[in-house]
């Protein structure tokens, strides 16, 4: 439940701050350690670790509202009870969550809510919607 509460925690930032949502969970997993993993990881040979595998899930809540800590712990609760069997979660060694597929909030204004767009406003001397610089003459 910590990593869904950190998880929160940046989507409530990145609406925020970027004014985007995620519309994906990932969750990315490491099953049992291979045998050889340790002598490999000594000797830096990196390319031959026990691999890593991930899923992923459409968030349900759109754009409306960031997802809670206990939704994305559901989700990705939902997603381990696959990878296991039966009732059983898999043996894991490394798990990661994020957020991706990001979209941009929707703008909201009158405007757009009556399909229309705003009158620019005429910075002039004049003033009126003929606008010019000169008197009335």
């Amino acid at each position: 439940h910590v990593l869904a509460e950190e998880l929160e925690g940046r989507a409530t930032q990145d609406r925020r701050d970027w004014r985007r949502y995620a519309k994906t969970l990932r969750l990315q997993y490491r099953g049992s350690l291979r045998n050889d993993h340790k002598q490999n990881w000594v000797v830096g040979n990196v390319t031959q670790l026990t691999s890593t595998a991930s899923r992923q899930v459409l968030l349900p809540h759109g754009a409306a509202r960031v997802p809670s800590a206990a939704q994305i712990a559901g989700a990705a609760l939902d997603i381990l009870r696959s990878l296991g069997s039966g009732s059983a979660l898999p043996t894991l060694t490394r798990l990661a969550l994020s957020l991706c597929d990001f979209a941009l909030l929707p703008t909201n204004s009158v405007a757009t809510f009556f399909g229309r767009t705003p009158v620019a406003q005429v910075a002039s001397a004049g003033g009126g919607p003929g606008g010019g610089a000169g008197g009335g003459g």
